[in-house]
């Protein structure tokens, strides 16, 4: 598995969702925060590792066909604060890919493959994801990029498919008696967090 960073496609499939193919809201993202952890990544730097529970629900009345395969985008913005978040100001804006360059991935056929999960009304598919960012280990000087402590808000949004226009209709139709299949990206409620104040912390491996 390689992990690729920003790219145009990337940001394509993150910011222009599929308006052509009908959706409606009823695929909600959640985020939980399961732990934090720390190391030193410089003199005036460290890495704080996220570790973020993603939780798809179907809120709506039909069964849904989920992506969730090998080919997955992710943007997490985090602000300082909520009122930033809404006119999106951003002190951290990561994108970051998950793909696999081994086996071509098999995504066609009379039935959802297993590169998707089929969502009941009311039920929940979670994965886990880390995130890596970097806090200012002192307030001594301003970094770039790199959070100051105290508290802060994160938001995940997550692409779910990677395909064309043309092959999302086709198999919609063709699966129609599965569900249906959602295509539109989707993005996470706000998730308040602590940046806590780290002065000595091990080396990051």
């Amino acid at each position: 598995m390689k992990y690729s960073s920003t790219t145009a496609s990337v940001l394509l499939l993150l910011s222009v969702p599929l308006t052509a193919l009908s959706q409606d809201r009823s695929l909600q993202l959640t985020t939980e925060i399961i732990s934090q952890r720390y190391c030193a990544a410089g003199p005036d730097v460290n890495t704080m590792q996220l570790r973020l529970r993603l939780r798809y629900t179907n809120t709506g009345d039909q069964k849904l066909i989920i992506y969730k395969g090998d080919k997955l985008y992710y943007r997490t913005v985090i602000s300082r604060h909520q009122a930033d978040a809404s006119i999106k100001k951003y002190d951290v804006d990561l994108i970051h890919a998950r793909y696999s360059d081994g086996q071509t991935e098999h995504i066609e056929g009379p039935s959802p493959t297993k590169a998707f999960i089929i969502l009941r009304p009311g039920s929940i598919h979670q994965i886990e994801q880390t995130v890596s960012v970097p806090v200012m280990r002192t307030t001594n000087r301003r970094i770039d990029g790199a959070l100051e402590a105290g508290e802060h808000t994160v938001r995940v949004t997550v692409s779910t498919w990677y395909e064309s226009k043309q092959l999302a209709e086709a198999l919609r139709e063709r699966w129609q008696r599965n569900g249906f299949l959602w295509t539109n990206t989707v993005a996470s409620i706000p998730v308040r967090f602590i940046v806590n104040r780290q002065n000595q912390v091990s080396p990051c491996q």
